[in-house]
């Protein structure tokens, strides 16, 4: 863990989000959220890949989990939207493709969207074909 959660914070903020939430007011549930999301960030531990641990601490998971929470609680009081269309079904190994995104928001809610970057895996190298520089034997003469 990177830190202590701020618990009374948090605990504030998610439950004034709640009552602005039952009022149908989506730009203060959101801004709460937001702040909420904001005051857990430091904490969060970093996910390990599956080769450095198979084994996740309890108090790890249950912050990984919280954060899950707050950000699809902040996307449903943002009306987040997001879609992705591309412009073929099928490709063929080193075929390009074209892929649309949509992002929007409800109109009250300022929004601000990253450029989205979709890349495939590198294409592998293909082995060599030259052979390995060995000297070659010299037939006697």
């Amino acid at each position: 863990m990177h830190g202590r959660i701020p618990r009374k914070k948090l605990r504030q903020n998610t439950h004034a989000a709640h009552e602005a939430a039952l009022a149908l007011d989506w730009p203060s549930a959101a801004k709460d959220l937001s702040a909420a999301s904001q005051l857990l960030a430091p904490v969060v531990p970093e996910k390990p890949s599956a080769y450095k641990s198979n084994r996740i601490e309890a108090e790890a998971f249950d912050v990984w989990k919280l954060q899950a929470r707050l950000d699809r609680a902040l996307a449903l009081a943002a009306g987040l939207k997001v879609s992705a269309d591309a412009n073929r079904s099928d490709l063929v190994v080193g075929e390009t493709q074209r892929i649309v995104t949509k992002q929007k928001c409800r109109p009250e809610i300022p929004c601000g969207f990253a450029p989205i970057n979709c890349r495939g895996r590198p294409r592998p190298r293909p082995a060599s074909s030259k052979k390995p520089n060995v000297p070659a034997k010299r037939r006697a003469k």
